[in-house]
């Protein structure tokens, strides 16, 4: 199925640029057989825009992509820039890092600012010890039963990423180790979810 999947990607992208689809989608893989499509939004706008684009007919490779798809789900997050760490230059170029892994972080009924606080800390920890590694931050715009907030790190590959844990908490310390505990006792789940880039199925509208 991953085979007829992306064949079927192949021939969405070449839908897309065919009819002016708007809006980029960048792709990432999880495990065997679970993708993850990233489009950023300039706001509801664009959100109608993309609407828009799949009212019917359905075109013959999105037909032919539903037969190879068991599951779908969606998600709106904000990106939330104030609470991103970004050092200049970072240790890995955006451009560079194949692999993504994201926290996300189902915070307690209640708790937002308390961990709002606590991810400002950590911010500032990693600024104090010129920690090179960013981190981006999203988070959710409708959730029923509270706050989630992820977490988004870069890396080459997973050894990579997992040297680059380990050089954190021996750079920032007991205290880094301490505000993580803190974080994580505030939040009804912590999951921790790795991707690896797939460029190759991404689409760039021409605009």
């Amino acid at each position: 199925m991953v085979d007829q999947y992306e064949t079927a990607r192949r021939a969405q992208m070449t839908y897309r640029a065919e009819h002016q689809f708007p809006l980029l989608e960048r792709v990432r893989r999880r495990g065997p057989n679970r993708y993850q499509y990233v489009s950023p939004l300039n706001g509801w706008d664009d959100m109608r825009r993309r609407q828009a684009f799949f009212r019917p007919p359905i075109p013959d490779c999105l037909a032919s992509m539903q037969e190879a798809v068991e599951y779908v789900d969606s998600r709106i997050d904000r990106s939330r820039p104030d609470l991103a760490y970004m050092p200049a230059p970072p240790r890995v170029p955006y451009g560079e890092a194949a692999f993504i892994s994201e926290i996300r972080l189902y915070v307690r009924q209640g708790m937002r600012g308390e961990v709002l606080s606590l991810i400002e800390q950590l911010n500032e920890l990693r600024d104090r010890h010129d920690s090179r590694n960013p981190v981006l931050v999203r988070s959710s715009v409708v959730v029923s039963d509270g706050p989630i907030f992820t977490l988004t790190f870069y890396a080459h590959d997973a050894v990579d990423y997992h040297q680059m844990l380990q050089d954190d908490a021996s750079i920032l310390g007991d205290e880094f180790s301490e505000l993580i505990q803190q974080v994580n006792a505030l939040c009804r789940r912590v999951e921790s979810i790795h991707y690896t880039d797939r460029s190759d199925l991404d689409f760039y509208p021409e605009n």
